[in-house]
């Protein structure tokens, strides 16, 4: 290491990384995630549509995410954060306020496409890839912390929707959210670095880690053409998929309270509920994956879900098991945003942790943009979203077997 890469510093900049994410994620994903479903009924009701066509949205936006996820995973490597970011930023929020002026669907499909290129670069590469590269010690817990923002964001965001689309209309509500986040994300994206050797530091906890011998570890691991070659990986890409089908009835939360009963205020209150789960779920993980281990974070978040989706299916005989069931739920959307995270790092090392993680991503955002037609289809069909949650719980129960299967097995093939 050179001389002039400083070993010392009372305070480390990557606090303020971190600082900076959590911002970006409350103003971005708080909002343009979080709350989109929110504006789902209230949307079809005043365009004389069915939900199955406002849903298309979510399945635009994330083919969409797709298609730039792996761009997104190279450009990470080759521009400034803060450029990338701040196009992304304009991308998603700006989308979101676009929504207010159109009157007929199309005009929400395009939205879509602005949206998922935007939430490309920030939904699930930005967190793990830029703190992986100051975060040496209590790495899994900073990406917990950060990603959490994601529901501290829904939890504020999500009842003031509610609220401001039945005092002020959709359209208005589009505008103050979207306007809100995007002015808190452009702050934040002014104190990004890429690296920690832009500031002229090494990474936060490196020399503890190289005292406990782990110097090496940010070169070992797998190469993309050593990873498809191992029999694993196909099990460990199936336990992704699992998780990110569960995760994409996120967006269908708020119609399911409506289907169960529930006003659109009150409705966006399970909303919160989950968002308060997604809080827990991510800094609960994150602890997990730091002292205990992967594959037990594994388990426990599809534990999570497969509990939460027991009692939104019995929603209808009380509204503690909506509440419940929407709080937990939230803790398995946790999973959805830092479980992959750890089970790559943890299977395929961080010789191409960036790309490998990218590509993993984009198929758990493939699967996301499959899952919201279907469960929108479903509920058009039969009223209910029960069928739909009795086959996420059985995805989940999958998860779980072949995270016995897979992660550890991996590793051993490497790390040795």
């Amino acid at each position: 290491m050179e001389n002039n890469i400083q070993t010392q510093k009372k305070f480390h900049y990557a606090w303020m990384i971190l600082a900076a994410m959590c911002g970006i994620m409350i103003g971005t994903m708080g909002t343009v995630s979080s709350c989109m479903g929110i504006f789902t009924p209230s949307v079809a009701a005043d365009l004389n549509v069915p939900v199955t066509a406002v849903s298309i949205y979510f399945t635009i936006r994330t083919l969409t995410m797709a298609v730039f996820q792996p761009v997104a995973g190279i450009m990470f490597n080759k521009f400034d954060t803060r450029v990338l970011i701040g196009v992304a930023v304009v991308l998603s929020n700006g989308g979101m306020m676009l929504m207010s002026q159109f009157h007929h669907i199309w005009g929400w499909y395009i939205c879509a496409v602005i949206n998922g290129i935007g939430l490309a670069f920030i939904c699930y590469l930005l967190v793990p890839i830029v703190l992986n590269n100051w975060f040496k010690t209590n790495l899994s817990l900073s990406i917990g912390i950060a990603t959490a923002c994601t529901g501290i964001g829904g939890a504020i965001f999500s009842p003031l929707c509610g609220q401001w689309i039945a005092a002020y209309g959709f359209r208005n509500t589009y505008l103050l959210i979207g306007g809100i986040g995007l002015v808190v994300s452009l702050i934040c994206v002014l104190l990004l670095r890429s690296r920690p050797e832009d500031k002229g530091l090494r990474p936060l906890g490196a020399e503890k880690a190289e005292k406990m011998g782990d110097s090496a570890a940010d070169t070992r691991g797998m190469t993309v053409k050593e990873m498809v070659k191992t029999p694993q990986f196909i099990l460990i890409y199936v336990i992704v998929i699992g998780i990110y089908f569960a995760g994409a009835f996120m967006q269908d939360v708020t119609n399911m309270a409506v289907s169960k009963g529930f006003d659109i205020e009150h409705a966006a209150t399970v909303s919160t509920a989950m968002m308060l789960g997604i809080i827990f779920g991510k800094i609960a993980l994150g602890l997990l994956n730091d002292h205990i281990g992967t594959r037990t974070t594994l388990v426990v978040g599809a534990i999570f879900g497969i509990v939460s989706f027991a009692f939104l299916v019995q929603g209808g005989s009380s509204p503690i098991f909506v509440y419940a069931g929407g709080f937990l739920f939230g803790a398995c959307c946790a999973a959805m945003s830092v479980n992959p995270a750890f089970a790559i790092k943890r299977a395929f090392g961080n010789r191409e942790y960036a790309k490998i993680y990218s590509y993993a991503a984009t198929a758990g955002v493939l699967t996301s943009s499959i899952g919201h037609p279907i469960y929108a289809a479903v509920y058009d069909i039969t009223g209910s979203y029960n069928g739909v949650m009795v086959a996420c719980i059985v995805g989940l129960v999958l998860v779980i077997i072949l995270t016995f299967l897979s992660v550890e097995q991996c590793r051993r093939k490497w790390d040795k």
